[in-house]
């Protein structure tokens, strides 16, 4: 109890003190009443000499500029005449109506220019604007013939205001003089302005205000005056004016707070010409005008500081109790948003938020974190403020979507999920994202509908899916190609071969015609099929190091033989190491169908193709975040741009597909990006393509660089000489019709050949007669026994033995390892009698 006294009594003394610390706090509070009004009169006073004297600078600014862009503009109108007439003889459009018509065509585009005219060296009007025919006129003595006449440089004359002679009204001339190539003087072009239109602020009302323009010469001769002068004001106007220029200073005040009116007048030159600009501002009673501005301003303040005063001492302990009620629940507040703040703001590649629906449909966002900004380049207090900010970002495709989704889950109170893209919210960028939207729904008395949710990007997961959809259907395509050309190859090895083999026979002329048809054709279905095991990635081409800025410079020396001389082809080769690995004629037929189809996307013949390369360093990472199939490491990257017609978002995904074209029939496989496509697979690289519809195209290739720029050939040393012609070959070959046409061949050239069914028989053909066996021509693609396992296993009995290894589709990674030994050499299947006898001549000659 004594406790609870004790308390009771503090609080009564504190009560005490609080008042008398009240009393003088209300004295001091008088006080600073009386000196606020004080002050702010005071600073009422300066701030009026400063607004006037600002205004009247920026009057005077404002007109300068406002009459120099007239001028500039009917300046360029000038240049315009004058670019216009200087390849024509002045005699040669006198009185000319298409002269005429031109001139009357620039008068009209700016409204301050009345008319132009054009006078010759001698004064002679030639043609007037305002009036056809032209008048006979010679203005040799008018001030803007004379002055125009005298002036250096790319100059112009601006001449006082004078009445025109036709129309009778007052004009300001602004001329230039036409000269030739040597500066000798032609004539001039002359043009009238308004003078009405120097006064800028001629339709603003100005009540109880002094506020005038002048445009004035050096000598203080007035020409142009708004508002127009009151009668008998021309003394003080002169007077204010003299005053003006003989002071040094741009700006001086006139009058005083005792005459009962103040004013600030500024001058600006006029550019380069000999006129000045005054602008004049102020009251024309200035004790009225303060006394106006005081009054809003003390009485306010001594009502308000009063009505505080009494309020204060009736709601001090309402106000304290309140206080701290309201502080307690505000930190409570604050921490439960900081900690929900922390929450979205720190959450990674997301957002929070809460939208309300009202029963009419209407959406409103309470509440969104700052993730917004990052994710779509709005802030969040945009999207408070217009929650259609967001709506508005929703690609046009997924707009229907969304919205049906969205107005289902309101109307059964469901969650919402939806999966949709969006464009990020920027003028100059093009870029969309995937978004993940989930949201639940809860009900307010009102029957508004809130709805807490989650916003997620998943653009990368979105592109990397997309990748490995894309990488497996390419895959499987692929595995159909190679098949296919597997089985094609063969059949057209036979053709060739028998068609080759009957061509040497004693066959009526016109049989070997039919036989010529017969070999150009299948010679033509063998290019086919390399193309399709180019994009299978499933043909063996020999590799070495080769510098890729070289095969670009001669695939670019084919197509600008090629290609109409419009279509310019730029070369920025900027990497300093240049060296892959790979066969220089596929990838150099890649290069010649990346320019033919940029060609191909410039609809003008006028465009820029252009080929460039830099080297770059790929992470894992880098290469995870870009969806590439490539190891990290050192690249060259190699980009072929045009500025053609683009490529549309649906195209986009099947131009790498085999037999996809959106040429014309006729005019295309379909095949051209597919093979580069697999030719840039085959040697571990990765192409890409970035294409807008209207904006161009860009095809980015990464190659892995090379240290080893050399490969060993050194010729195998001979160990012992044969016949050739009586040199025995084994063939080992699986298909019935490609073995016979080989053995034929070969028949055909003079050598013995011994043949084989497979890999097993081969090896076993090759054992009983090793002796007499000088070379092997080997099939690499056999059921039983593989062409590498047959390779081994004679390598083993006779290491030297010269081998010609050929395919036409193969996944051996074993070729090159294989094509290092001595005495090996590859042909690609299916291949002609020449070929082979070159290839047979070549090894045997090692024996």
């Amino acid at each position: 109890m004594k406790s609870t006294d004790q308390r009771e009594k503090k609080s009564g003394s504190g009560l005490n003190r609080n008042i008398g610390r009240f009393k003088i706090l209300f004295f001091l509070f008088t006080i600073t009443v009386i000196i606020t009004c004080f002050v702010t009169m005071r600073m009422e006073y300066r701030n009026y000499i400063q607004r006037i004297d600002m205004m009247s600078r920026g009057g005077v600014f404002t007109s300068q500029q406002h009459i120099l862009r007239m001028l500039e503009a009917a300046d360029l109108i000038l240049i315009q005449t004058e670019t216009y007439l200087r390849n024509k003889e002045l005699s040669s459009i006198d009185n000319s109506k298409s002269v005429w018509e031109y001139l009357v065509n620039l008068s009209n585009k700016i409204p301050q220019l009345r008319s132009i005219w054009i006078a010759d060296a001698k004064g002679k009007m030639l043609v007037y604007s305002g009036k056809y025919p032209t008048p006979t006129l010679n203005v040799l003595n008018r001030d803007y013939f004379i002055n125009a006449r005298s002036l250096k440089g790319d100059n112009y004359y601006l001449g006082p205001p004078i009445k025109g002679k036709y129309t009778g009204k007052p004009f300001f001339s602004m001329s230039r003089a036409l000269r030739n190539s040597h500066e000798t003087f032609r004539g001039v072009v002359v043009a009238a302005m308004e003078p009405e239109y120097i006064n800028i602020f001629k339709d603003i009302s100005m009540k109880d205000m002094l506020f005038r323009i002048y445009l004035i010469s050096e000598d203080g001769t007035v020409y142009s005056e708004y508002p127009k002068p009151i009668k008998g004001s021309e003394k003080e106007t002169g007077l204010k004016i003299k005053t003006l220029l003989s002071d040094k200073n741009d700006t001086i005040l006139h009058g005083s707070f005792k005459e009962g009116k103040m004013s600030a007048l500024s001058k600006r030159r006029l550019g380069n010409t000999p006129f000045l600009v005054i602008s004049e501002y102020g009251t024309s009673n200035i004790v009225f005008s303060l006394w106006s501005s005081w009054s809003f301003i003390v009485v306010p303040i001594a009502v308000v500081y009063m009505l505080m005063t009494i309020l204060f001492v009736f709601l001090i302990k309402k106000m304290r109790l309140e206080e701290e009620a309201r502080l307690e629940a505000e930190k409570a507040m604050s921490e439960s948003e900081e900690r929900l703040r922390r929450l979205g703001n720190n959450m990674p590649n997301g957002l929070l938020y809460q939208i309300s629906v009202s029963p009419s449909g209407e959406r409103s966002f309470n509440y969104i974190t700052s993730g917004v900004e990052k994710m779509f380049h709005v802030t969040a207090d945009q999207v408070l403020k217009n929650p259609k900010i967001l709506y508005d970002l929703i690609h046009p495709d997924d707009v229907d979507n969304f919205l049906k989704t969205e107005e289902a889950a309101i109307k059964a109170l469901k969650e919402f999920e939806t999966f949709a893209r969006f464009k990020v919210n920027s003028a100059n960028s093009k870029e969309e994202k995937w978004i993940q939207i989930r949201s639940i729904p809860h009900v307010k008395e009102d029957k508004t509908v809130t709805w807490d949710g989650f916003v997620i990007d998943m653009t990368k997961e979105h592109q990397l899916e997309s990748e490995l959809r894309h990488s497996q259907r390419m895959e499987s395509i692929g595995q159909l190609a190679g098949g296919v050309a597997h089985d094609f190859n063969n059949m057209l090895a036979g053709i060739i071969g028998s068609t080759e083999l009957l061509e040497h026979m004693n066959l009526p002329e016109k049989a070997s015609k039919y036989l010529q048809i017969i070999l150009k054709s299948a010679t033509r279905a063998s290019s086919l099929t390399k193309q399709l095991l180019a994009f299978s990635r499933k043909a063996d081409y020999p590799v070495a190091p080769l510098n890729l800025h070289q095969v670009i410079r001669d695939a670019v020396a084919l197509l600008e033989r090629s290609i109409d001389r419009k279509i310019e082809l730029r070369l920025e080769l900027n990497a300093e190491k240049t060296f892959v690995r790979g066969d220089a004629g596929l990838l150099e037929n890649g290069i010649i169908n990346l320019g033919i189809n940029a060609r191909d996307a410039i609809n003008d013949d006028c465009g820029i193709i252009t080929f460039q390369t830099s080297n770059i360093t790929l992470t894992e990472e880098e290469i995870k975040n870009a969806g590439h199939e490539i190891c990290p490491g050192d690249y060259i990257k190699f980009t072929v741009t045009d500025n053609g017609a683009g490529i549309d978002s649906l195209t986009l995904p099947m131009i790498f597909d085999p037999f996809f074209s959106t040429k014309e029939v006729g005019k295309g496989t379909g095949l051209g990006l597919s093979v580069t496509y697999g030719v840039i697979k085959k040697y571990n690289g990765n192409i890409s393509v970035e294409s807008q519809k209207g904006e161009g195209t860009t095809f980015t290739i990464l190659l892995p660089l090379v240290l080893d720029q050399t490969i060993s050939d050194e010729p195998a040393e001979k160990e012992e000489n044969f016949d050739n012609k009586d040199a025995l070959i084994l063939v080992i070959e699986d298909e019935p019709t490609v073995r016979e046409t080989i053995e034929m061949q070969i028949n055909h050239f003079g050598y013995n050949v011994i043949t084989a069914i497979n890999g097993t028989d081969g090896v076993a053909r090759f054992q009983e007669n090793q002796d007499q066996i000088r070379l092997v021509v080997l099939d690499l693609i056999m059921p039983e026994m593989s062409g590498d396992k047959v390779f081994e296993e004679i390598r083993k009995v006779s290491p030297q033995l010269p081998i010609i290894l050929y395919s036409g589709y193969s996944s051996n990674t074993r070729l090159n390892e294989m094509l290092k030994k001595e005495n090996v050499s590859f042909i690609q299947k299916p291949f002609g009698q020449n070929d082979l006898k070159k290839m047979i001549t070549k090894a045997l000659e090692v024996i």
